[in-house]
């Protein structure tokens, strides 16, 4: 199955004179890593001098910001969303279906990422990552600070980044279905954990 087209562009905001430049050093971390590409690379491949690129970007690392940006902005939205929703399980559900079709969204970027281990480990990336994950995990579970929310919320997310990193060839839709009937799974585990920590015990 051929893969969608790849761009960093946010869907439904215009896109401005240098997305161009994003979209080109996307295309070229994809091909030869973050490290592996340089500044010339991207004016090589738009058919434009080092100076073009760096006119609107001044380094790479801003360029590495302005691919993975759009995909941090896209979840921070979501979860704002999500954390004014008021009643717990039903924000809890409405947090799991909101992360699925970001991580659909985003599947080709998040795939990109956990290969290229430069980009993956740039502070450009693992800080708003780590900051986001937090949120995430605390929509998820109650009591992610305690070892039984850490556990679930561990298995929640990385079930359902699972497939999205191992790039298995099937439609958004497919991927919608399976990974919904997994986190629905297993968030009545969670459930269930929960009420059994909270019996009494002899």
């Amino acid at each position: 199955m051929p893969s969608p087209a790849i761009s960093s562009h946010q869907p439904g905001t215009p896109a401005g004179p240098s997305q161009r430049f994003v979209d080109a050093a996307l295309d070229l971390f994809l091909e030869h890593g973050y490290n592996g590409t340089s500044l010339a690379m991207i004016g090589d491949r738009l058919g434009v001098s080092k100076a073009a690129v760096t006119y609107h970007f001044r380094s790479k690392e801003e360029l590495l910001a302005a691919v993975v940006g759009p995909a941090f902005t896209d979840l921070a939205q979501l979860l704002d969303e999500v954390e004014a929703v008021r009643r717990e399980s039903a924000r809890r559900r409405e947090a799991l279906h909101a992360y699925i079709d970001y991580l659909i969204r985003q599947r080709q970027v998040a795939a990109w990422l956990s290969r290229d281990v430069a980009a993956m480990t740039h502070p450009v990336v693992v800080e708003p990552a780590m900051a986001l994950s937090g949120r995430i995990d605390a929509l998820l579970v109650a009591d992610r600070d305690e070892p039984l929310g850490r556990i679930w919320g561990a298995a929640i997310t990385q079930a359902l980044t699972g497939p999205i990193l191992s790039e298995i060839p099937v439609s958004d839709d497919e991927l919608r279905l399976q990974l919904e009937g997994i986190g629905e799974t297993l968030l009545r585990g969670y459930q269930t954990a929960r009420r059994r920590a909270a019996e009494p015990t002899d």
